[in-house]
């Protein structure tokens, strides 16, 4: 009987949540189309490329739209078995509260599985594409501009900080560069030349000082004609992307920018909290689930209005949550873990109270 009161539980679920999903990707879809139609009809953007664009940002829509998908699909299904007295058929059948909605918790944890594994793997490739997308079509001066940049700013490995006044990514070469390498907050080499070009795998520096630092003091200054660079790794290719938005990176990738920006002594607070927030986040699918089943269970009256509008507030007050914690921890009011955390914390807590009240009906 458990499986059949299983299956017939997540089948109402799961109806009601891919329901929420599929609408508020038409939505999303429908809104922003309209909003670049313009560009796609200036640029002559073909259908397939509008096409492909809209299906590589499915992954970035859904990752932001499933905890509001998920606690609408709570507050749907599990409200309707509350106003049509099915929980009380269950409790008469000797199956607690708990037990009935125990299958929507394990489907909740799993999508918050899931969303972390889509969250590293296949949105990242998916952003690239529609970045690609971008650059070949709605906005093609930025492809070009990549082949030679002016006035950059680049963070390299080992420490290392370029600003560069222009960068021919084609010839592999920088004119006006001032290279420097820092050791936490410290600087410890300095390179400034008239130019750079990249020759056999290794920068070559021409017409320029270099500056050595030890304690507080200069250590070294000597004067070159040329000086080559092998412990410089980064190729032109390298220096000339543009640097991909923070919310866009994978946590490996976040993570690796956290330790290069360490490394020359810069100030990271804000990408450790979002650092923290690529674990974090994930589980607010489990977590609205965890507050949205007992509260759906509960309520037995109102109907599909009042629902969708508990559903909104609730996801509402969270992401509010969420953003007071980013705030704290990019202010350093909270450690960046405790910034990211803070708010599932509340919510669980808010969850587990539910859930004792429940268990005893």
């Amino acid at each position: 009987m458990k499986r059949i009161l299983d299956r017939y539980v997540l089948g109402r679920f799961l109806a009601a949540l891919a329901t929420a999903l599929v609408a508020f990707l038409a939505i999303f879809i429908v809104l922003d189309l309209f909003e670049k139609l313009d560009d796609f009809i200036d640029q002559g953007v073909p259908l397939a490329a509008v096409g492909a664009y809209y299906a590589f940002r499915v992954p970035e829509i859904l990752l932001l739209m499933l905890p509001i998908g998920m606690m609408l699909a709570c507050i749907f299904s599990l409200g309707s078995h509350a106003r049509n007295n099915e929980f009380l058929a269950t409790l008469a059948a000797g199956i607690s509260m708990r037990r009935t909605l125990l299958p929507v918790l394990v489907v909740g944890l799993l999508v918050s599985g899931a969303a972390l594994l889509v969250g590293e793997t296949v949105a990242p490739r998916a952003a690239e594409k529609v970045n690609a997308i971008q650059d070949e079509w709605i906005k093609p001066g930025r492809q070009r501009s990549m082949r030679v940049r002016t006035n950059l700013s680049y963070l390299g490995d080992g420490g290392r900080l370029f600003r560069i006044g222009r960068l021919d990514v084609e010839k592999g070469r920088m004119e006006e560069v001032v290279a420097q390498r820092l050791e936490g907050n410290a600087l410890v080499e300095r390179i400034d030349a008239r130019e750079a070009v990249w020759e056999n795998g290794v920068w070559v520096f021409r017409d320029g000082y270099f500056r050595r630092f030890a304690g507080d003091g200069l250590s070294e200054a000597v004067a070159f004609q040329e000086r080559a660079e092998p412990e410089i790794v980064e190729t032109p290719a390298d220096l000339a992307k543009i640097p991909k938005n923070q919310r866009q990176m994978s946590y490996r990738e976040l993570s690796a920018y956290v330790a290069k920006a360490k490394a020359s002594g810069g100030e990271v607070r804000k990408e450790e909290v979002d650092l923290h927030m690529k674990i974090a986040f994930p589980f607010t699918s489990f977590l609205v689930v965890l507050l949205g089943s007992p509260l759906a269970a509960l309520l037995r009256r109102g109907g599909n209005a009042l629902g969708f509008s508990l559903a909104l507030v609730i996801c509402f007050v969270y992401y509010l949550a969420i953003r007071v914690g980013q705030s704290l921890g990019y202010n350093a009011v909270l450690a960046p873990l405790h910034a990211a955390w803070i708010a599932n914390a509340v919510f669980l807590a808010l969850g587990a109270l539910l859930f004792r009240r429940l268990a005893r009906r």
